[in-house]
């Protein structure tokens, strides 16, 4: 769940439903390891006028407990980075159901940033989001960004898999 921190509006929100089965921890072999989990976004133009963004990403722990949960979220536009977070999670029992719930001030960008964001597409904005469980990665997730005022918002979760190379006669 996204959300205005301020107003408590709640502007994209997903849920698993608790009665299908859980997914998959490991991808089938006919999935390239190396392809990255994106989801793509589509704001309004007023979210970058938010000054505190809050999320809640709801989890579940197999057997062994996590210690030093540890995300790190870096955002760009193009290949400039405008913003990064890192929060840590100190200990997760086994077993369980966990929510973590954060809170991120947002720095106010410049008219000239805030225009390239606007002007620019999912391949212009984007974030990095590192997870780690003792100081190893274990999960890297991509986030795409567009803006506009005629679609609504929302997003989806893909496979971002590379294209395959095009061979000419």
């Amino acid at each position: 769940m996204i959300k205005d921190a301020e107003t408590q509006e709640v502007i994209y929100h997903v849920r698993r439903d608790p009665s299908e089965p859980k997914l998959e921890t490991q991808l089938p072999p006919s999935i390239d390891p190396n392809v990255t989990r994106c989801v793509y976004y589509t704001f309004h133009p007023s979210f970058l006028d938010r000054s505190v963004i809050g999320t809640r990403v709801t989890f579940s722990v197999g057997e062994q407990p996590l210690e030093n949960l540890r995300m790190i979220e870096r955002h760009y536009c193009g290949n400039t980075l405008i913003r990064s977070y890192d929060f840590t999670f100190s200990f997760c029992p086994p077993n369980t159901v966990n929510t973590w719930e954060t809170e991120y001030e947002v720095p106010a960008l410049s008219s000239e940033v805030k225009e390239r964001i606007l002007s620019g597409d999912y391949d212009t904005n984007t974030s990095d989001t590192f997870l780690f469980v003792g100081n190893k990665l274990f999960l890297h997730n991509k986030a795409c960004y567009r803006y506009s005022s005629s679609q609504p918002q929302g997003g989806r979760l893909m496979l971002d898999v590379p294209p395959k190379p095009t061979i000419m006669p």
